[in-house]
């Protein structure tokens, strides 16, 4: 992945993703970084200009899912809307 695409911020991230993560995240903080890896995963899906990495958060989030199993539930609506529209 190139450098500036790295340190290029997402146009879709936003102080309402943090508080979304925030509030989904439960008092643990395994509960906190997970909440924060599926926000960013699900920004890039939702970004058309990082298309080329959508597979790779996809296998990301679903590998989130296997291994967290039910602590990921809370997630599962986020990440059905932003599938729902790809």
């Amino acid at each position: 992945m190139p450098d500036d695409m790295i340190n290029k911020p997402s146009k879709n991230s936003s102080v309402t993703d943090v508080a979304v993560a925030l509030s989904t995240a439960g008092s643990s903080s395994d509960e906190y970084y997970q909440a924060i890896v599926i926000n960013s995963l699900l920004n890039v899906l939702k970004d058309p200009s990082l298309h080329i990495n959508h597979h790779a958060a996809i296998e990301a989030i679903m590998n989130i899912f296997r291994t967290q199993g039910l602590k990921s539930v809370a997630f599962l609506p986020q990440v059905r809307d932003v599938i729902k529209f790809r």
